[in-house]
């Protein structure tokens, strides 16, 4: 209080003069992603579950940054457009040979780990 008193320059005292740390409320902990994962099954089993889901989630973002064009996912992604075809399931046009998603699924994996 005494300092308050000396820090201050009229006759109010103000929080700032009190040196007061104002703390912002704790939050609660955010939940867990995998609170809704499920992990039931082989390791091999969540694995597959997972990897679909992360690739999902990374091409709905990848589309959202290209603005909706498949060309310019495919190159934010690092993939072969016929490959981000292949993931949405859409038919290649004749002549060119189409990926399952398994094919592509493991060509994203030696991208990645290459």
């Amino acid at each position: 209080m005494e300092r308050a008193v000396i820090l201050s320059e009229s006759d109010t005292i103000h929080g700032r003069h009190l040196n007061l740390s104002l703390h912002a409320p704790m939050l609660p902990d955010a939940p867990s992603p995998w609170a809704g994962f499920d992990l039931s099954g082989t390791l091999a089993d969540v694995v597959k579950r997972a990897q679909t889901e992360v690739e999902k989630k990374k091409i709905e973002h990848a589309m959202k940054e290209g603005g909706g064009d498949k060309g310019r996912a495919a190159d934010l992604l690092g993939l072969p457009y016929k490959q981000l075809l292949a993931k949405f399931g859409v038919p290649v046009p004749a002549g060119h040979a189409a990926l399952t998603v398994e094919e592509a699924v493991e060509a994203a994996r030696q991208l990645v780990c290459t």
